[in-house]
C-alpha cells in the first residue's frame, strides 16, 4: 500500500513527511483541535501552507491521521481494531498529547490486559483483539509491553507479563534486541516458581477429608507430585496448567476429591493473580490501581 497517497488533500495546508520519506497533505485545523504540541508548533494560520517533518514511520503517521479524520477508524471497544493500528496510535497519541485517542487505546489494551482475574477469563467477550493471531507471537507481546510502559499505563503490565510467560524462556531470549528482555527473564523465573507452588497446592487437596477411595486417590496425587506433567508452550499458563492436571486426575480419583481439587484450583489461581504484580517485581495491585485512577482522572 502506498501510504502517502491515502491522506493527500488538494486543499490541505499542512504537509507532513514521515521519517521514511512519505508525505501527507492534510488540514491544520484537524490536528490543532486534538493535539496540543501541533497547536503550539504550527506558526501560520489555517489556509497558509506549512511543512512539518516527523520522526515517525509512514504507517504510524497514517494511522494517527486517519484516527483524527475518521472517528470510526479508531473507536472505543467493542469497535474492531488491529494490534498494529492500536500500538501505533497509542504511541503517537502519547507522543503528541492526543488524549482522546490515548484513552481509546487504553480502553482497547485494558480489555485485553485487564487487572482482574474475571476480566482475564472473559477477554474473549470483551477484547476486540481476542482472535488476532499476531497476539500469540512473542515479538508482538514484547511490543505491547514496551507500549504499555511508554504510555505510562503500568497497571496493565501484570496481565501483559502473564500472557508473555505462557511462552518458553528460549522463545523470549530469541528476541534479544528488546530492552525489556532482562527484566522479563527475571520475572519469568519467578513465574515458573509460582507455577510449581500452584501445582503442589492443588495436588495437596487430594486426598480430601471426604475421600471415599483413600489409597487410590493418595497414590494418584503422590505420583503427580513425584512426576509432574511436562511443561510445554501454552501450558505455562497457570489456568490451562491447572485444568491439564485436573484432566489427568479426573478419572483416577473419587468424586469428593475431584470437587476438592476444583475448589483448590479456584483458590490457588485467585492467590496467584492477587500476588502476581509484586512477584513480577511490580507495585501491588492496590498501588497500580491508584495509579490508574489518578492517570485516567488527569486525562
Amino acid at each position: 500500500m502506498d501510504v502517502n497517497n491515502i491522506l493527500y488533500f488538494e486543499d490541505g495546508d499542512l504537509e507532513i513527511e514521515s521519517n521514511d520519506g512519505c508525505t501527507f497533505l492534510i488540514h491544520k485545523r484537524v490536528l490543532r483541535n486534538r493535539s496540543l504540541p501541533f497547536n503550539e508548533l504550527l506558526e501560520l494560520p489555517d489556509g497558509v501552507e506549512e511543512y512539518f517533518p516527523l520522526n515517525d514511520s509512514a504507517h504510524s503517521v497514517q494511522y494517527f491521521l486517519m484516527a483524527h479524520y475518521n472517528r470510526s477508524f479508531f473507536a472505543y471497544p467493542p469497535a474492531p481494531t488491529t494490534i498494529a493500528i492500536l500500538l501505533r496510535v497509542a504511541q503517537m497519541a502519547k507522543k503528541y498529547d492526543a488524549d482522546d485517542l490515548l484513552l481509546i487505546a487504553i480502553d482497547h489494551l485494558e480489555a485485553h490486559y485487564p487487572y482482574t482475574l474475571e476480566g482475564w477469563n472473559n477477554r474473549g467477550q470483551t477484547s476486540a483483539l481476542a482472535k488476532e493471531p499476531a497476539l500469540d507471537h512473542v515479538t508482538t507481546k514484547l511490543d505491547i509491553i514496551s507500549t504499555i510502559i511508554f504510555i505510562e499505563a503500568k497497571w496493565m503490565l501484570p496481565a501483559a507479563f502473564f500472557s508473555l510467560f505462557r511462552h518458553m524462556k528460549e522463545e523470549i531470549v530469541a528476541n534479544d534486541g528488546d530492552s525489556n528482555i532482562p527484566g522479563c527473564l527475571v520475572a519469568w523465573e519467578t513465574h515458573s516458581r509460582m507455577l510449581d507452588d500452584l501445582v503442589q497446592t492443588i495436588l495437596l487437596s487430594i486426598p480430601s477429608q471426604r475421600c471415599t477411595d483413600h489409597v487410590n486417590c493418595l497414590q494418584t496425587a503422590s505420583t503427580l507430585r513425584t512426576n509432574p506433567l511436562q511443561l510445554k508452550r501454552g501450558s505455562r499458563d497457570p489456568i490451562l496448567l491447572a485444568h491439564k492436571y485436573y484432566s489427568s486426575i479426573r478419572e483416577q480419583v473419587c468424586y469428593n476429591c475431584r470437587m476438592a481439587f476444583l475448589k483448590s484450583m479456584e483458590e490457588a489461581m485467585s492467590t496467584f493473580w492477587t500476588t502476581m504484580p509484586e512477584k513480577y517485581g511490580l507495585p501491588s495491585w492496590e498501588l497500580l490501581l491508584q495509579e490508574r485512577t489518578k492517570r485516567l482522572c488527569d486525562d
